[in-house]
């Protein structure tokens, strides 16, 4: 099965950096949920579940399986998602920079225990040494940044058939495109977050309605998967944050 990109939706990016940043300098590991769509050949990643008792080192992160299944049956009797696969960190340990790409215990990981399509996620998560915005390099299949004290490179591998120990494809994540307006106007004064201050002042029904454009600007382009079909909504975006920004220096 031929996956031509990995779509991740905001609150599983957040779950999965809120789970590697908690245990770096170990690598952390979790469980994938979404929906397959394989005459488009993409998956949506719609949430993420942290393995919380997964044996973690420096350099390596195993689950604990029958924990792991206990996980899985809950998963398949209360929720409506698929398991799509998992995801695990990468840190830099020993000064050493971590990669996004598979390791080889990876790969003889993704070999033995993933199903044909299945997908694996890595983080490579290590100290920034300087502030940048969300970016893709390798023709779209890498997303780069900084969150906080880190920086940040994200790939998406899948298991194309039953000898394939894992290939890098696409990933898109639509939210960071909002983050990085966010910094443009000053919003948020560092690259990675979408909001640094809310104030009590500011009027609830603007930040909901904020929210509101924002999903619907990630839902747009999950489904056309076209990059550049919410332009428009975008703009609509950048003039509310723009707003938000102004009376965030009147009360702040």
């Amino acid at each position: 099965m031929e996956i031509d990109n990995v779509m991740i939706r905001a609150p599983a990016f957040t779950q999965m950096l809120g789970y590697a940043i908690e245990v770096y300098k170990r690598e952390c590991t979790g469980v994938l949920m979404g929906d397959v769509f394989r005459t488009a050949r993409k998956v949506v990643v719609n949430s993420a579940i942290a393995l919380q008792t997964a044996d973690r080192s420096y350099t390596g992160v195993q689950p604990k399986w029958h924990r792991y299944d206990r996980i899985a049956e809950v998963i398949s009797f209360l929720s409506l998602d698929w398991i799509l696969g998992e995801f695990h960190s990468h840190t830099d340990h020993r000064n050493k920079k971590p990669s996004y790409r598979l390791s080889e215990p990876d790969r003889e990981y993704v070999l033995e225990n993933h199903d044909v399509g299945g997908i694996e996620v890595v983080i490579a998560l290590y100290k920034k040494k300087r502030q940048k915005k969300w970016d893709y390099t390798n023709k779209g299949r890498i997303l780069k940044g900084t969150l906080g004290k880190y920086n940040i490179e994200i790939g998406a591998h899948f298991k194309k058939n039953e000898n394939n120990d894992g290939t890098l494809t696409e990933v898109w994540i639509p939210i960071t495109k909002v983050a990085n307006i966010a910094s443009d106007i000053g919003l948020s004064p560092l690259p990675g977050y979408i909001f640094d201050y809310i104030p009590p002042q500011l009027h609830a029904g603007r930040y909901r309605k904020l929210v509101r454009l924002i999903r619907k600007y990630e839902n747009q382009i999950i489904k056309t998967e076209d990059p550049d079909a919410g332009e428009e909504l975008l703009d609509r975006i950048r003039a509310m944050m723009e707003e938000i920004a102004a009376l965030s220096k009147i009360y702040g």
